[in-house]
């Protein structure tokens, strides 16, 4: 990649440093690309807020849950403000709840800075919710079994409201027909 372009890419594991708090933690990447101190506090506190994070920043990783250490690595991920996002299952241990939020927080950000975004999930539901193209791959060695583009006619990106889409199930159907026979 060029200068004006950066890779961000998040492990399904947090791989946080344990000597280092969430607040260093979280400027890691931005140390390693030599743009430790152009990132505006403001900018990190938004993204401590909007991944629901405040008042955890003087934590250690092992005073935290495994939620919150994935969306330290989540915030660690968007805070290098990447042109390309690969994102390893960035959900997988968070609580529902949580999960939905950080996925419009997640949204959020990538309709301001404009990203280009490849997520791995295991996740029918979050796929659907969150992607404009969902790629099933066969069992290994991995090929494309089938290219699905999504449009659940919504006017916005929100992950909440795209699980209750009328075509949502359809998709969902679609994409479970081309999962159910792989191990088979």
């Amino acid at each position: 990649m060029s200068e004006n372009h950066r890779l961000g890419y998040m492990l399904q594991e947090p791989s946080l440093l344990p000597w280092r708090n969430i607040a260093e933690n979280a400027r890691l990447g931005l140390e390693l690309v030599g743009d430790s101190q152009s990132i505006s506090t403001e900018f990190m506190a938004q993204l401590f807020q909007d991944f629901e994070l405040n008042g955890a920043q003087r934590k250690y990783p092992a005073q935290c849950s495994i939620g919150m250490q994935q969306r330290t690595a989540l915030i660690r991920t968007l805070a290098i403000e990447p042109t390309a996002v690969l994102l390893d299952e960035p959900f997988s241990s968070l609580d529902y709840d949580i999960k939905l939020r950080a996925q419009m927080s997640l949204t959020r950000y990538v309709e301001q800075k404009k990203p280009a975004v490849l997520l791995v999930t295991h996740d029918i539901e979050d796929a659907i919710a969150l992607a404009d193209t969902v790629i099933v791959l066969s069992a290994r060695p991995a090929t494309v079994k089938a290219e699905i583009h999504i449009n659940l006619g919504l006017s916005n990106r929100d992950p909440v409201a795209a699980r209750t889409a009328p075509k949502f199930r359809e998709y969902f159907e679609e994409i479970w027909q081309h999962l159910k026979y792989l191990r088979s």
